[in-house]
């Protein structure tokens, strides 16, 4: 595959262990923790051991163009305003109306659609707020489709729940330990303290708060420069008394 990740046969415990590119700028390591071994030992990335720049110089001695576009990360789309197309493409019966209210439960608005909305992302709700105001999307309430908005600072938090967790590296017994995390669309690496429970699931406390972490995101563990699993965040703790070790149900909102 294309993709800027690096795939290390361990002769001595006969692992495939998946890790960050030579390019780190480049690199898409995090897409891949879902991977099993038996997939991993199949795969070749040729890309993930040499620099863009070499790969750019050699497209070009190929006489490869296309490498001038810049991702977006969509496929086969080609109208740039994404919502325009989604809402040409999915009927009004699946993206109904809905009112938007803050943290504090206070309704300040109606929405068009929750799909208008990504989660962490400026809340266009054609408000006439003060200079310098913002409304963030904080979650969603599937049942009674609200949207949920807060201040930029309540975008943070620092303790989570996850589930659906694939480890590359095995994990021998339930037990806690610390690691580094990185969330999709953050290029960087949060120092955590990761709890393992049964069933897949682990909760994680960050040293410092975080932003972009959301129900239904990919969080994906390193050390060192090495995967050592993803999974998907199932619940999070946006109040600062409330820790990752207290989770005991999952909650019927999603925020």
């Amino acid at each position: 595959t294309g993709h800027y990740a690096q795939i290390i046969h361990d002769a001595v415990t006969g692992m495939f262990r998946l890790s960050q590119a030579a390019d780190l700028g480049m690199d898409q390591s995090h897409l891949l923790s879902g991977l099993k071994q038996d997939q991993l030992r199949r795969l070749m990335m040729p890309v993930g051991g040499v620099q863009r720049s070499m790969v750019e110089r050699l497209a070009r001695d190929l006489g490869v163009t296309s490498f001038d576009a810049p991702p977006d990360g969509r496929c086969f789309v080609a109208d740039p305003k994404f919502q325009s197309w989604l809402e040409i493409k999915v009927p009004a019966s699946l993206r109904p109306t809905g009112v938007v209210r803050t943290s504090t439960g206070r309704v300040v608005w109606d929405h068009k659609g929750l799909l208008r909305y990504p989660l962490g992302g400026v809340a266009d709700l054609e408000l006439q707020l003060q200079p310098g105001e913002e409304y963030y999307a904080l979650g969603y309430d599937m049942h009674q489709q609200t949207l949920l908005v807060g201040s930029r600072e309540e975008l943070s938090a620092r303790s989570c729940l996850v589930a659906q967790t694939n480890w590359i590296v095995p994990t021998d017994r339930l037990g806690t330990f610390r690691c580094l995390a990185r969330l999709r669309n953050h290029p960087g690496l949060a120092r955590c303290q990761v709890v393992l429970f049964e069933n897949d699931r682990a909760a994680v406390e960050f040293d410092e708060p975080v932003q972009g972490l959301f129900p239904g995101e990919p969080l994906v563990f390193y050390e060192a420069g090495e995967v050592l699993g993803g999974s998907k965040v199932e619940f999070v703790a946006r109040h600062e008394k409330l820790k990752a070790q207290e989770f005991c149900r999952e909650p019927e909102l999603l925020t």
